[in-house]
């Protein structure tokens, strides 16, 4: 597994898969691609949610107003359809770059950025090629041979890794992405997947690639970390946001989850308060959290043990739902009070090393539904108050 100080100096910039194009992609066996920019030691994740964009001529669009939006992080959509991955279950949409060759190396090599790609290991469309073309055992099926889904995901076939072809099959998949320079994974339910495959892959592909590759889980389990995970999704922090607005929860049950969860972890938790399942599922930011989001965002920014998450329109106060998996309107990007907002935070991240991964941590207080804390690291000091209540105050001083 790479350190936490490696792979705390990189920004995730996440592109959400385009699961359902004029019918061509089915079911939620879709890809996105990471974007992974070296900028020091900010190391915020840029989530970007690519539904409305199902023509070239947006998404080439939306990169040239988001490139630099932020001043710490750029931010460019280039999702890859013609590709290896067709044999399970992703057909070109044509309207897409239709293949490696047209991938925009460009974008890459000005902006410095690494390219990570959404993994969907756990399960395939239902009527992707491997359903028939592969023997049967390479899926979990019922008494009638018809392949199983999980949850309501009445879109998935799922995988049966107890079947060692396919387990090899899968992770020579990954190498051939991995061959081609690809710096990562963002692993879809990875916990789904089990750890006798993750295991051995991440630390075979690690050792063949001979450079650094990180390894997102959309998880959170310990275990994950012991596979080699770097990164996991902080979704137990995120509910007790809720529960703090809704005032189940406070500022001394906050710093019992970080005592125990953050501290000594074996790697990062995305902190968050929404992506691209909590919009378009649950509501915004702003329909979840109310007057308390912009507490909780700074929270997300000075907490350790955590890589901060900015979705889809956080940047300009985008107040919307997107749909899921059709086409919907984009943001108006023009700057706005937020924008300053995200840029305040994401550059007191950059500039200040106490709050990277090797910072350390002191908490100070939560009487008074308040809860201070110190992060430092040599001479740097940043010491954070949040109100947990309404009026939700907050401030950040530096040292």
């Amino acid at each position: 597994m790479c350190s936490r100080e490696t792979y705390g100096k990189i920004a995730i910039i996440q592109i959400v898969a385009v699961v359902k194009v004029n019918g061509f992609l089915k079911g939620r066996g879709g890809i996105c691609i990471i974007l992974l920019l070296q900028i020091g030691i900010s190391h915020n994740i840029i989530e970007i949610c690519p539904h409305p964009l199902v023509v070239l001529t947006a998404e080439r669009g939306i990169a040239e107003r988001l490139v630099c939006r932020l001043d710490r992080a750029v931010i460019v959509t280039c999702p890859i359809v013609k590709c290896r991955l067709l044999y399970i279950g992703i057909e070109p949409a044509g309207i897409y770059f239709s293949g490696l060759v047209d991938f925009p190396v460009d974008f890459v090599i000005l902006s410095s950025l690494k390219v990570s790609l959404d993994l969907v290991a756990n399960h395939t469309s239902p009527d992707a090629a491997w359903v028939t073309e592969k023997p049967a055992d390479w899926y979990y099926r019922d008494s009638l041979g018809n392949t199983i889904v999980e949850y309501d995901w009445t879109d998935i076939a799922k995988l049966n890794y107890a079947n060692k072809d396919l387990c090899a099959e899968m992770a020579d998949m990954i190498g051939y992405w991995v061959a081609k320079g690809v710096d990562g994974f963002r692993c879809d339910v990875g916990f789904q997947v089990p750890a006798e495959f993750w295991t051995p892959t991440i630390a075979g592909l690690r050792e063949k690639a001979g450079r650094p590759l990180y390894w997102l889980a959309e998880a959170e389990v310990d275990w994950m970390y012991d596979a080699g995970f770097d990164c996991q999704y902080g979704w137990k922090l995120y509910h007790i946001f809720q529960d703090i607005v809704n005032k189940k929860a406070d500022a001394d049950s906050l710093a019992r989850h970080i005592q125990s969860d953050y501290i000594g972890a074996k790697g990062n938790h995305l902190t968050f308060i929404t992506n691209h399942d909590e919009n378009s599922w649950t509501g915004t930011e702003f329909q979840q959290f109310g007057d308390a989001w912009k507490a909780l965002e700074v929270l997300c920014f000075t907490l350790p043990g955590g890589q901060p998450l900015i979705y889809t329109g956080q940047e300009v106060g985008w107040n919307k739902q997107f749909e899921f998996f059709e086409k919907d309107i984009t943001p108006d990007w023009t700057e706005n009070e937020f924008t300053g907002f995200y840029k305040y935070l994401t550059s007191l991240r950059h500039d200040n090393p106490a709050l990277g991964p090797e910072g350390g941590y002191e908490l100070v207080s939560t009487a008074d539904s308040t809860i201070v804390f110190k992060r430092t690291l040599g001479d740097n000091c940043v010491t954070v108050s949040a109100q947990l209540t309404a009026p939700w105050n907050y401030n950040v001083s530096v040292e």
